[in-house]
């Protein structure tokens, strides 16, 4: 009875982040979702060696064991609250000085990370599949506007620095824009096999 329990929570994460994040995409201008994509693929590999995860179980989670799923999301899980709780301490100490591109970057920052965490989700609540197909479907759509996406989180940081004092935690001016973009071709070829574009 107990396991039966554990699971249903578990369910209820993954189902409710997917139907969040669903919503937000489903909300957003184009430029805002191509944001979520382009931030989705600087995450991902900034946290796979740190969490000890597969780039694989994104591309296949189908293939992966339940509980292995739930861990891996539970780590990316675990990596969102973190976050959060250093967004948090850094707008104490900035305290009005925090300015509204840094709140609103931290969530899209979120955004990007649930994207693989509900990718991951598909196989741990597969009737969330068609939901998760709709939002690569969605963030797929959003690629011609990775350009104007990427010059607007390259101001943010660069107006970020300014206000910390310094570029030496600079992350996205440092990556090739070209290798950037390339990175954001990639869908989960178990869901792609699916989708279909209009």
């Amino acid at each position: 009875m107990l396991k039966w329990f554990l699971r249903k929570g578990q369910n209820a994460r993954v189902a409710m982040c997917t139907k969040t994040l669903l919503w937000e995409l489903e909300a957003a201008e184009q430029v805002k979702r191509a944001k979520f994509l382009a931030l989705a693929h600087v995450t991902v590999h900034q946290f796979l060696d740190d969490i000890d995860i597969s780039f694989d179980v994104f591309d296949k989670p189908l293939d992966y064991k339940r509980d292995d799923l739930m861990s891996f999301f539970e780590n990316l899980e675990d990596v969102r609250i973190f976050a959060e709780s250093q967004r948090d301490q850094l707008s104490k100490s900035l305290g009005a000085a925090f300015p509204d591109f840094a709140r609103e970057h931290a969530t899209d920052m979120n955004r990007a990370l649930e994207i693989w965490m509900v990718t991951i989700g598909v196989g741990i609540v597969p009737d969330r599949r068609d939901d998760v197909r709709k939002i690569w479907q969605i963030l797929a759509e959003s690629k011609p506007y990775l350009d104007d996406a990427i010059d607007e989180i390259l101001k943010m940081e660069a107006d970020a620095a300014v206000i910390l004092g310094g570029s030496d935690t600079a992350i996205f001016s440092n990556l090739d824009v070209k290798d950037w973009k390339n990175k954001c071709e990639f869908m989960p070829s178990q869901l792609m096999k699916e989708l279909y574009f209009t």
